[in-house]
């Protein structure tokens, strides 16, 4: 049997680069995203099959910024996921210390944002807690900014708009988070058991 030339040979050797590096025949690949890689040839070393379009778009951001692609190429991630990555790479910071895939979108923006105003690390860890959706770690954060004693309400079983209430309370009027919580037990009683209520009943409490 013939040798290869030398030519055969260098091309044999781009397709098993190719194949080791998991990405496969071009024919695997969406036809938008192929043609996008395409039009794209830098994105070749990071798309797989089981990228989208949008995910490509973000990558080929990324690779145009100069930042860490690798910290964001993940199929995993989807695109929004990708892009609050990517903004705190933009500004020099690398959110994923903190945060993975499981996280929602708009928790990552606000590690992101916590991490753009310098917020110590056990503040961003706070904030990043797994058992927050988005607007729970919002309203973390901005309690953190703002010197308020976020223990007193920074239960994940607190949704977002309790949390918020909660703040805004502690914020404006000093106002004690157990007094509004014995408030609203008192009155949650008193629609579930209104005859059980009256005014006798509650000047202990009042005075």
């Amino acid at each position: 049997m013939a040798a290869d030339s030398p030519g055969r040979e260098r091309v044999r050797e781009q397709m098993q680069n190719r194949l080791y590096r998991g990405y496969g025949d071009t024919e695997d690949f969406e036809p938008d995203v192929k043609f996008f890689m395409r039009e794209n040839p830098k994105l070749e070393r990071w798309l797989t099959p089981q990228h989208n379009l949008t995910q490509a778009i973000v990558i080929l951001d990324a690779i145009n910024a100069g930042v860490a692609v690798e910290k964001l190429s993940s199929p995993d991630l989807n695109f929004q996921q990708m892009r609050a990555i990517l903004g705190g790479l933009k500004k020099g910071n690398d959110i994923t210390k903190y945060v993975n895939e499981s996280y929602d979108s708009m928790l990552m923006n606000q590690v992101a944002f916590a991490m753009r105003d310098g917020m110590s690390s056990g503040d961003i860890k706070m904030i990043a807690d797994p058992r927050y959706n988005g607007k729970q770690a919002q309203e973390v954060r901005l309690g953190l900014l703002n010197g308020v004693d976020v223990s007193r309400y920074a239960d994940p079983r607190n949704d977002a708009d309790r949390m918020r209430q909660m703040r805004y309370a502690m914020e404006q009027v000093g106002l004690d988070p157990e007094v509004m919580k014995m408030a609203d037990d008192i009155q949650k009683e008193m629609e579930e058991n209104p005859d059980a209520w009256t005014g006798a009943s509650l000047m202990p409490l009042l005075a």
